[in-house]
């Protein structure tokens, strides 16, 4: 182990389909397991580009980046991602579509549920899942109908068929 890796490797999820293991380096092979990419919550054991590093000066330099952002996210980010999901991914960016900037994903899923609903409605939350997906349905006003996975968290569209 490195000085990055503060817990040891946990297992292997191969029976599932895959080779991919749960260990505390995210997005790191496992030694013990060759071929497998961690999936685990943990710190990288590389640091950032060195772009980034020389960015950090200009960002500290503007006095409204420490401030909250616009909702969608800070406008000249926003930019360079639609261009550059043009350009290197051929994905068009127009019309009534556009790049979003959350913080964080829970911040994106309140976004799209209230983006999608309407008070009263009803979404599909397959069990288990995260609280978080509850309030925010619940912040909308709408209602949670629960439905649950199979024993390899698959959804199970039968029953969903069947609400």
């Amino acid at each position: 182990m490195d000085e990055y890796d503060r817990t040891p490797f946990v297992g292997s999820y191969e029976d599932a389909g895959g080779p991919v293991s749960h260990h505390s380096g995210c997005g790191r092979s496992d030694p013990a397991n060759p071929g497998t990419i961690s999936l685990g919550q943990g710190v990288v054991a590389y640091g950032p580009p060195p772009e980034v590093a020389q960015s950090i000066a200009a960002f500290l330099a503007n006095p409204n980046l420490n401030k909250y952002q616009d909702v969608q996210g800070i406008p000249e980010l926003r930019t360079v991602i639609a261009r550059k999901l043009a350009t290197e991914n051929q994905i068009q960016i127009a019309g009534n579509h556009q790049v979003t900037v959350t913080a964080g994903s829970n911040m994106g899923f309140v976004n799209a549920v209230l983006a999608i609903t309407q008070p009263g409605d009803e979404i599909i939350l397959q069990t288990p899942y995260y609280f978080n997906h509850e309030m925010a349905i619940e912040m909308a006003s709408c209602k949670a109908v629960l439905v649950p996975t199979d024993a390899n968290y698959q959804p199970q569209l039968d029953a969903i068929a069947q609400l």
